[in-house]
């Protein structure tokens, strides 16, 4: 049986709910359950061909998790990108974050970026770590390296006082990208002297977003596939057995490097360091896009023409005329809209989604 274990922290985060959807399509195509758990303990003990699919973006709740596993004898599965030496015993699906890391490099100085930086390590996760070892080992440069350490605001006033002297940034989240792009406009700049940006990731906010941002991220469209395929090879070859699949990496060239297209595809011991709680939603620059996106991940095409009315300065009269609604239901869908995001008032909404949504 598969079984699948979320950290309680990452359930609602946008990576995670694209996802889980892709799963989710998958298991009901092969008429099969993936059985989602509150902790390893919940897995019936005489389940002798159990495999739990463990999510969270916090090394600590991993490594805690992977050997509750092992030592359940579950086999466990990490579906993150993992960086080589972790030395966990486990499988795990993701990225190759070391070819991330150098393609978004050579992508940006492909552009003509002369001096790059690395924006918004976050402590807590694998991936941001590895990233930024990579950046440096290359680069050559820790000082061109911004933490978030603990907080967005640590390393967006240390990259605003040297911010001119980059051309390019890497940014090791998206969600990131949109709060980093946000500040940088707060502090007068423009989609022309905006430095060239590149993030790891997917958002659907970046839809709407002004400038659009370019992405690095996996393509899991076939996540579901994976998943069935590994649990088949690990049936037949034992719990042995610890294989690392590399999903295919894609590249969306949007407004903040010029829409350039190039090619779009891209061919464990225990834990001994501290925990370091993952601070990075109690970031309120990440916390309001994360709002922004859990707004949009339950909205449809109305929703958004109705906050593109509103943006646009039209009554709620006006609105329910151009869509054909009655007035009742727009007052319906605001008043939902406007709960969401928490906002008191159509004022408070305004300015809120006027600083994501492009006019």
């Amino acid at each position: 049986m598969i079984y699948l274990y979320v950290d309680r922290d990452y359930q609602q985060s946008y990576s995670w709910l694209f996802r889980y959807q892709v799963l989710k399509r998958a298991a009901r195509k092969k008429r099969v359950d993936i059985i989602e758990i509150e902790s390893i303990d919940s897995i019936p003990a005489d389940d002798n061909s159990a495999m739990v699919l463990i999510r969270s973006a916090s090394r600590h709740f991993l490594t805690e998790t992977v050997i509750k596993a092992n030592e359940r004898r579950v086999y466990p599965v990490i579906i993150a990108n993992m960086p080589p030496y972790s030395g966990l015993h486990c499988s795990s699906i993701g990225n190759d974050m070391r070819d991330e890391t150098l393609y978004a490099m050579e992508f940006l100085t492909s552009i003509g970026c002369r001096s790059l930086a690395f924006f918004g390590v976050n402590p807590a996760p694998y991936s941001d770590q590895y990233r930024a070892s990579v950046f440096q080992e290359v680069y050559g440069s820790a000082d061109d390296i911004f933490r978030m350490d603990p907080y967005f605001s640590t390393a967006f006033e240390r990259f605003l006082s040297s911010s001119r002297k980059y051309d390019g940034v890497i940014v090791c989240n998206i969600a990131t990208a949109v709060a980093f792009i946000t500040g940088l406009k707060a502090h007068g700049y423009t989609k022309e002297t905006l430095p060239r940006v590149i993030a790891f990731g997917h958002l659907g906010l970046v839809k709407y977003f002004s400038p659009s941002i370019s992405s690095i991220a996996e393509d899991v469209s076939n996540l579901g596939e994976v998943v069935f395929n590994l649990y088949d090879t690990i049936q037949r070859c034992g719990n042995g057995t610890k294989i690392q699949v590399y999903l295919n990496t894609l590249i969306e060239s949007r407004e903040t490097t010029g829409f350039i297209d190039p090619d779009k595809s891209m061919p464990y011991a225990r834990y001994t360091q501290p925990f370091k709680r993952n601070t990075y939603f109690d970031s309120p620059e990440i916390a309001e896009v994360m709002t922004v996106e859990r707004l949009l991940q339950n909205s449809d095409e109305i929703d958004i023409s109705i906050i593109y009315g509103i943006l646009g300065g039209d009554t709620y009269e006006t609105i329910a005329e151009k869509l054909s609604l009655s007035l009742n239901a727009v007052n319906y869908r605001v008043k939902r809209i406007k709960h969401s995001l928490d906002c008191n008032g159509i004022s408070e909404l305004k300015t809120l989604l006027g600083k994501y949504f492009y006019e």
